[in-house]
């Protein structure tokens, strides 16, 4: 068995979770499900009532709403990883507001009975909000697929340094208990130690407080953890800032996962890089079974016999 020994050895390696060990779309984009996903929490909080119009208009403020703060949590990701927009919001009180936003006044045309629908959706009772909040977190997880090489690659960790920590650490509105459900679903939940979701937790990657908890959690200093995903700022720069090593990964973004193994790009796993910023990570993988080797690669284990 091989174990870890020597002050810089490796402890924990953290990985993202979607766009690394699964699709959280699966084979479909992002707006595709969302919207989706939107249109039917608003027939539920309209009860089938009211026309089509009504029904666009309620899913429109729901996508509207989930979204809002995407824009100045990018331009923040600029400037400092410590801004407050950072902090994650409550499901719950998402919906809430897109049904008050959409019943707020009848434009022109629309007929007034079906608006008042849209008023009684407004004012729905706290159970029924937070029922229509968990189907709309359901719809938005339930198409993911676990990417073929993630449990292998998990598993090969493991086998190569006795001893691993491994945690996931996950930007995510999604309610805690949706996305435990599903970990468990596709058996993910079994082949880590933790997970760190920002929706429990209440600050998003580069948020320094989410590293600070999966640290925490893993018992492990940032120095001796290296942090995997497919975010160059969310995954990689916000953790070398606390002192992690990053490995960004860069699989073929358009590539089918369901029954099959990953798609490779031409190019070859690589450490290091030509420059060496503030964004710049440690080792680039081309495709998820790259990662042990690189762990290894980046870190000063050295093997040791520790028994049978």
């Amino acid at each position: 068995m091989v174990g870890l020994s020597g002050a810089g050895a490796v402890k924990a390696v953290l990985f993202d979770l979607g766009g690394t060990l699964w699709a959280p779309f699966g084979d479909r984009t992002e707006d595709e499900i969302t919207r989706e996903a939107a249109v039917r929490a608003a027939r539920m909080a309209l009860s089938g009532e009211g026309p089509e119009e009504q029904v666009r208009r309620v899913a429109g403020a729901l996508v509207s709403r989930l979204t809002a703060l995407k824009p100045a949590r990018k331009v923040a990701s600029q400037l400092s990883f410590a801004d407050a927009v950072f902090r994650d919001e409550d499901m719950v009180k998402i919906v809430q507001d897109a049904l008050e936003r959409a019943s707020q006044g009848s434009p022109r045309g629309t007929d007034g009975a079906a608006w008042s629908t849209a008023a009684r959706a407004a004012s729905l009772g706290h159970d029924r909000v937070l029922s229509i909040a968990e189907q709309f977190g359901h719809d938005l997880t339930r198409h993911y697929w676990l990417y073929p090489e993630t449990p292998r690659v998990l598993s090969e960790l493991r086998s190569r340094c006795a001893g691993l920590v491994l945690g996931i650490v996950s930007n995510t509105t999604i309610q805690p208990h949706i996305v435990d459900f599903y970990l468990a679903e596709c058996g993910l939940d079994k082949m880590v130690d933790f997970r760190i979701l920002s929706s429990e937790l209440g600050w998003r990657k580069p948020h320094p407080a989410i590293y600070a908890a999966a640290l925490a959690r893993a018992g492990a200093e940032a120095a001796n953890t290296v942090f995997v995903g497919d975010r160059s700022i969310e995954d990689v720069a916000g953790s070398k800032r606390l002192g992690m090593k990053a490995i960004l990964c860069c699989f073929a973004k358009e590539a089918r996962w369901r029954g099959g193994e990953v798609a490779r790009e031409t190019a070859p796993a690589a450490v290091g890089g030509a420059a060496a910023g503030a964004q710049e990570p440690d080792a680039t993988a081309f495709a998820l079974a790259d990662v042990p080797g690189l762990v290894q690669a980046l870190t000063s284990i050295r093997p040791r016999e520790s028994g049978p």
